[in-house]
């Protein structure tokens, strides 16, 4: 079992010469592949759950309304912070959220030259009928896991984020 062993379930990661790993133990893949993974599968389930529902909003328009929800009167670069999105998409984002009526831009009183972003009542309304939606598939996703499974697991998740940003 050498450089060439291209037998099922091995990936050659090539970072140094020596042996296949096999791709469930190898840590870069299997953390980055499956958390990707997961991700892109929730985002879809959820996505499908609201455009069944007949609501006219993208995941990522979604995100923008939560993180408002949470801490409404953000900065768009907070926004852009917040959500791991670069400022341009934030932009287009809250510009679409601002032709549906669910987010207005405020003028900082200290600094009238920064918007400071609002959801409007029509954004808070559809806070509301969307996160028993978004609960929905939080329960469907982790149905069979015990509560304590996944607080090690959400724990395990921000030590590896603390890595990341921490240097």
């Amino acid at each position: 079992s050498g450089n060439n062993d291209n037998s099922p379930g091995r990936v050659n990661i090539a970072l140094a010469p020596g042996p296949t790993v096999p791709a469930r133990t190898c840590p870069v893949y299997a953390l980055g592949h499956f958390m990707g993974r997961i991700n892109r599968a929730m985002s879809r389930m959820f996505q499908n759950v609201i455009t069944h529902a007949g609501y006219d909003i993208t995941i990522e328009q979604w995100v923008i309304i939560a993180n408002l929800n949470r801490k409404n009167g953000q900065f768009q670069q907070q926004l852009a912070d917040n959500t791991y999105k670069n400022k341009t998409s934030v932009t287009r984002m809250i510009n679409a959220l601002q032709k549906k009526g669910l987010v207005e831009r405020i003028p900082d009183p200290k600094d009238l030259r920064q918007k400071r972003i609002f959801l409007t009542k029509k954004g808070v309304q559809l806070y509301k009928k969307l996160r028993p939606l978004a609960m929905q598939v939080q329960e469907k996703v982790t149905h069979g896991i015990e509560p304590d499974e996944m607080e090690s697991c959400k724990n395990i998740l921000l030590k590896i984020y603390g890595n990341i940003e921490g240097g």
